[in-house]
């Protein structure tokens, strides 16, 4: 089987190519802590499960006349 391509770091100013989106030297640089690591624990998890259900369409979607399911319980994430 043939090996993909290598791609080009998207760094901004990197050249460096790699198999993943950013090369060894940013992959720690453009790590996501995990959602327990940004303060979400499992009381948030339950209370915006809740949230959902009691809002099952969008505020702001519906403030703008379009009717869409909530995915989110914030837009701003």
């Amino acid at each position: 089987m043939p090996i993909r391509p290598l791609k080009t770091c998207r760094h901004p100013g990197c050249s460096n190519l790699t198999n993943d989106t950013y090369s060894n030297e940013h992959s720690k640089i453009h790590q996501r802590p995990s959602t327990q690591e940004r303060g979400y624990d499992s009381r948030w998890h339950k209370r915006s499960k809740l949230f959902l259900k009691a809002h099952p369409l969008c505020e702001e979607c519906l403030r703008q006349d379009k009717i869409i399911p909530s995915a989110v319980v914030d837009h701003n994430q």
